[in-house]
């Protein structure tokens, strides 16, 4: 039920229907849920920002968030400004900085990046690209045929 909610109220903020999406937002804050884990909380907590309820965010995760609004509307200077300010590097953060250097065709330094998260986020298509583009086709064949 949590990510249920959480769709609905993207879908209802998308939409423009802030009021019912905040108050599927307070809905989600009231569960206690197993499934309602940390990449659930984070992704509440961006859209709980975007409409207009504060939340208790530390800075770090403040950057990150603006980063993943920047790389969505296809500010990518702007995102990875933001990644570099951000002083926790963990796998989320891999992950944006590897979606920058792709955009900015950085292939070398992507798949750098993409190493650092692939066992959390599904990036083999896109290390199968980079390694293709860096005319390593060894590796590329390996995650074409792992992915």
């Amino acid at each position: 039920e949590p990510l249920a909610l959480l769709r609905e109220a993207e879908q209802a903020a998308s939409n423009g229907r802030i009021p019912y999406a905040r108050e599927l937002l307070e809905r989600l804050e009231g569960l206690s849920s197993p499934l309602y884990g940390p990449e659930l909380r984070r992704k509440a907590a961006m859209l709980r920002c975007r409409c207009g309820i504060s939340a208790d965010i530390p800075e770090d995760n403040a950057l990150l968030m603006k980063a993943e609004r920047a790389l969505k509307e296809k500010r990518f200077s702007d995102a990875e400004r933001y990644l570099l300010a951000r002083d926790h590097r963990d796998a989320h953060w891999h992950h944006l900085m590897a979606e920058c250097r792709f955009q900015a065709e950085d292939y070398a330094a992507a798949k750098d990046h993409y190493h650092h998260c692939e066992e959390a986020f599904p990036v083999r298509q896109r290390l199968e690209i980079c390694y293709r583009e860096l005319e390593d086709f060894r590796m590329a064949y390996f995650y074409a045929k792992k992915g």
